[in-house]
């Protein structure tokens, strides 16, 4: 791959890779085990009826540290490729101040621009199933929202998109957070 540090980022180039990296966590995660955690809260009956009851929601706030394979699937290399020989002067992460290191590099961008998105579209896509009676896979990701989440991310296709636009989502991502 071209090195082209501070080139603009291609969102049609982006969207596809960001959209495949949150897929192949959500493949990869669903081999693991899932903390439940019950609470009160409604679902529907099999007449139809709204009931209050008891329950069991998986607890997505899964960590993958810098050893997991997670982070190293074949499509989360290509994003974080892509965004490093376009944009790694531009993004300046958290943790790796004063190191050149691309695999520290991808890491800390794969964890603020990967997992947050992953974790919140798991946990809505469990509530959704739980709530409606519907059997749930662990880490399955509702498609339509997939695409929605990449296009908050990513942006409308008729503006122009660059570094700087990534940096601020994955700010927006962090201090969302944070709170």
């Amino acid at each position: 791959m071209t090195e082209q540090t501070g080139s603009a980022i291609d969102a049609d180039v982006i969207r596809p890779l960001l959209r495949n990296a949150l897929e192949a966590a959500a493949q990869d995660l669903s081999k693991e085990p899932i903390r439940m955690v019950s609470c009160r809260g409604y679902n529907f009956a099999p007449h139809g009826d709204l009931r209050e009851c008891e329950l069991q929601l998986l607890q997505y706030r899964h960590t993958v540290g810098p050893e997991s394979p997670v982070w190293r699937s074949p499509a989360s290399k290509e994003l974080t490729d892509y965004l490093w020989s376009v944009a790694r002067e531009t993004l300046k992460l958290g943790g790796n101040a004063g190191t050149s290191s691309q695999e520290r590099w991808a890491y800390n961008l794969w964890i603020h621009l990967v997992r947050p998105p992953l974790q919140y579209l798991a946990t809505r896509t469990a509530t959704e199933d739980i709530t409606l009676g519907r059997p749930h896979a662990q880490w399955r990701l509702d498609a339509d929202d997939l695409a929605d989440a990449v296009e908050e991310l990513i942006g409308p296709r008729d503006r122009g998109f660059n570094a700087k636009d990534v940096a601020e989502a994955i700010a927006d991502l962090v201090r969302v957070r944070k709170q």
